[in-house]
């Protein structure tokens, strides 16, 4: 850069367009020392945009674009005046939209705190959330990172969206969810024990390209209350995480001595595409409905509950010595057939169970316990290269 005929070094960064999150533009930062310099000197430089702290103090309107509801001179949405964004803090009252807004930063805290408003609310760098509810038929756009912490807290009707590159740590308390959709194209991490999402109406849509994964904490974490759909990548590496209804062609990878759970009174589709991974146990208390077929060559596949069904017109087949299936309880049946081959294991243990689907076997059956029966015209192929 050159002012009155003066070199000036500038560093830039890259920031995400909020309108256009696929959009990064160049933005100058002058050090400090420098514009001291500059001063001293006489030389002038243009207008930089800042970065201001607006805290909301709930003067009486209810309105996030009254100004009077702030402590600073304009209320926070980006280029208010051109050139400055803000790090808003609501920890009272309730602040609501009239208008869609952007901010840099957002901290939303406080009992019966909330951000209302049927208007789109984007935040380009870090959200924290430790109290309070978002609630609004909107957007909420997570365009860089949201923490989840502090106390119970809820959310009603807002669509969450989480881009590609964008990360929400779940750290603490549970969340209650009524009529929400999720759209995670980033990542959304849980990272602890004992976090649950209830409510009603909500759906989780966990894109291609889109990873959920529970990093940490060695207990169950559930979604059941919400319709997960997961085209994506569900990856358990500590612990257990419980999903209910929905509809999935992606990947569910759990690592050895984790597990993933269909729950009990739930139905989940799995359609083409569906690659289980890892060493780790898929455990179905449910139903569980194949439109096409599964291949369980790693990892476990049981059942445990007397309701618990696997159905539809898929093929199951175990394969390879780290594919195991174990029945423990419930019903196997559907049009498809159930092969056990390559090494694969069925173990069938426990309490009494129903067959209602071909069983071909060219590898182990294990039969240690407990009655099976079978249904009419349901056949049971022995090959002369398996054991039973």
């Amino acid at each position: 850069m050159n002012t009155n005929g003066v070199a000036v070094p500038l560093a830039v960064r890259l920031v995400r367009n909020c309108s256009d999150p696929a959009t990064l533009t160049l933005r100058k930062i002058v050090p400090a020392g420098l514009l001291l310099g500059l001063f001293a000197t006489g030389i002038t430089m243009p207008s930089q945009a800042a970065l201001l702290q607006a805290i909301y103090t709930d003067a009486g309107s209810a309105n996030w674009s009254d100004a009077a509801n702030w402590d600073t001179t304009n209320y926070p949405h980006e280029d208010n005046p051109a050139g400055d964004t803000y790090d808003a803090m609501v920890g009272s009252g309730t602040a609501t939209l009239t208008e869609a807004i952007i901010v840099e930063k957002l901290t939303l805290s406080g009992d019966a705190t909330e951000i209302a408003g049927d208007f789109d609310l984007t935040v380009r760098d870090t959200i924290t959330w430790s109290d309070g509810e978002f609630s609004g038929n909107a957007d909420l756009n997570v365009n860089g990172s949201m923490e989840i912490n502090g106390n119970t807290k809820e959310i009603t009707d807002r669509t969450v969206k989480i881009p590609n590159g964008s990360t929400v740590n779940w750290n603490a308390s549970d969340i209650t969810a009524t009529d929400v959709t999720i759209d995670n194209d980033g990542l959304f991490d849980i990272k602890n024990s004992f976090l649950d999402i209830t409510g009603t109406g909500s759906t989780f849509n966990n894109n291609n390209g889109a990873t959920i994964q529970k990093s940490s904490g060695s207990s169950s974490s559930t979604l059941d209350t919400m319709t997960v759909n997961n085209d994506g990548t569900i990856h358990v590496q500590d612990g257990e995480i419980v999903i209910g209804a929905g509809t999935s062609t992606g990947i569910f990878n759990i690592n050895t001595g984790d597990r993933l759970e269909i729950e009990f009174g739930t139905t989940h589709i799995f359609g083409t595409g569906v690659d289980l991974q890892g060493g780790g146990d898929f455990e179905v208390d449910g139903t569980l409905t194949l439109n096409d077929s599964l291949a369980v060559d790693t990892g476990i596949l049981s059942m445990d509950l007397n309701a618990a069904t696997i159905n539809g017109a898929g093929t199951v087949t175990v394969t390879s010595a780290t594919g195991t299936l174990d029945w423990r309880d419930g019903t196997i049946a559907g049009t498809g057939d159930l092969n056990i081959e390559s090494d694969g294991t069925l173990n069938i243990s426990n309490n009494p169970k129903l067959l209602s689907r071909d069983l071909n076997n060219s590898s182990t059956v294990n039969w240690s316990s407990s009655d099976v029966t079978v249904s009419d015209g349901v056949t049971i192929q022995q090959s002369s290269h398996g054991d039973f």
